[in-house]
């Protein structure tokens, strides 16, 4: 048992401490990851209150990542994945307690943003989200990386749905080369040219033995690299097109949320069904076979378990998203649009940075779709083990092929000065 003494532990131990766990633990990375999480989630809950009020934040935020991911903790309530009663309690009491100890922090708020997100109660999410960030101005106790997505959270109620849809994307998409297919769903990817060139390789060499597969590009600020890229991919056997756009000031937040912000874009030009993917994957097997189970709904998308999707911004991914080419599919992918476009317009100009935006907007567009009258289907999250990030295929039986310098699809390498195009090593 602890003692009564104050621990010791200074504030940057407690990040590598929390940063620790969140990369090791919760990642399943260390031998017996639900048997230690289990041990660890009552000696941390003991020493909490314990430790010096500088280090608090990121103790407390590590017992609510250990509570919320421990399997255990969950159970089904009709029909749909919940926390146990005494768990939530327990979640609520450990908040409150620190409140009363400290005030306010994002590290003692967020908890209750949680809560009141699995209970549906999104009104009460976005007023204790909001008080986290008023308090992280406060305090200056920072968010951490997963929990940046409270700068862009919308709560979806009925008084933000009716603001969101109509909003009109901006930026000029220019199709420079359209493939389409009739019996199976175009890929769409979308990328800046450093992602493109990058991953683009790895991607389609998954792809190459699977001659019915569809794929399309979107680069955003093109140069020079990219359509000599393309125009060499135009030899190759992989259907493929292309699109892209000029956006002044892009950021990484609109890399990954221009492909929500344009799907109705892409699913009329198209003329096909389709799936919008992450750039840095590459499949393990026939996409096609992949999306079987849904293709007969007009909008279809991932969400992630309860105990990895408790914070609103994580509980739908945009690893997969499908839209059906049928009038009903058409006009969810135009709402789409119009909630990724609401949600961008937000960002003001010192937090042009905010990341899990793309993911905000998913969850708010769910939580809309599930009202209305469409075949509504839901991507299984088993789904990833077959969609997998280049990053994690360091691992995998495909190290070989996926270092840095072969994996870019355009390598650096002796410019063919006659056609201003370079060739594969």
């Amino acid at each position: 048992m602890l003692t009564d003494r104050t621990i010791s532990l200074s504030p940057a131990d407690a990040e590598r401490f929390h940063r620790s766990f969140f990369y090791d633990l919760r990642l399943k990375r260390v031998p017996h990851a639900d048997a230690t999480r289990s041990w660890l989630i009552p000696v941390v809950a003991e020493a909490l209150p314990k430790v010096h009020r500088s280090a608090r934040g990121a103790v407390c935020s590590v017992l609510i990542d250990l509570v919320f991911s421990d399997p255990a903790n969950w159970r089904r309530m009709d029909g749909q994945p919940g926390l146990r009663p005494e768990v939530a309690s327990n979640i609520r009491r450990w908040a409150e307690d620190d409140i009363l100890d400290r005030g306010n922090h994002p590290s003692n708020l967020l908890p209750l943003a949680y809560l009141a997100h699995l209970e549906r109660d999104f009104e009460h999410c976005g007023r204790m989200i909001r008080f986290a960030l008023e308090a992280s101005a406060d305090t200056g106790e920072k968010l951490r990386h997963h929990e940046l997505g409270a700068l862009s959270y919308i709560a979806p109620t009925r008084e933000n749905l009716l603001s969101a849809l109509g909003h009109e994307a901006s930026g000029e998409v220019r199709f420079k080369r359209l493939v389409t297919s009739r019996d199976f769903p175009v890929i769409v990817f979308c990328a800046d040219p450093s992602y493109f060139l990058k991953h683009a390789k790895t991607m389609l060499d998954s792809i190459d033995r699977y001659p019915d597969v569809v794929v399309h590009f979107h680069i955003i600020n093109p140069t020079e690299e990219t359509d000599s890229a393309l125009r060499f991919l135009e030899r190759g056997s992989i259907r493929h097109g292309y699109s892209m756009e000029i956006r002044k000031s892009a950021t990484r937040v609109y890399f990954a949320s221009s492909r929500m912000l344009h799907a109705a874009v892409f699913l009329e030009a198209i003329g096909a069904d389709i799936v919008i993917h992450d750039a840095d994957i590459w499949f393990s097997q026939n996409p096609h076979e992949l999306y079987r189970p849904f293709a007969a709904s007009d909008l279809a998308m991932m969400r992630r378990p309860a105990a990895l999707g408790y914070m609103p911004w994580r509980a739908v991914s945009a690893e997969a998203l499908y839209l059906r080419n049928t009038p009903v599919g058409r006009s969810a992918a135009a709402d789409l649009s119009s909630i990724m476009a609401y949600h961008l317009s937000r960002i003001t100009s010192e937090h042009s940075n905010w990341w899990w935006i793309d993911q905000n907007a998913l969850h708010f567009a769910w939580e809309y779709y599930r009202s209305q009258a469409i075949q509504f289907g839901e991507i299984s999250y088993s789904m990833i083990r077959a969609i997998n990030h280049t990053f994690e295929a360091r691992s995998t039986t495909r190290r070989s092929e996926i270092k840095t310098e072969k994996n870019y699809l355009y390598p650096r390498g002796v410019v063919d000065h006659a056609s201003g195009e370079r060739d594969f090593n």
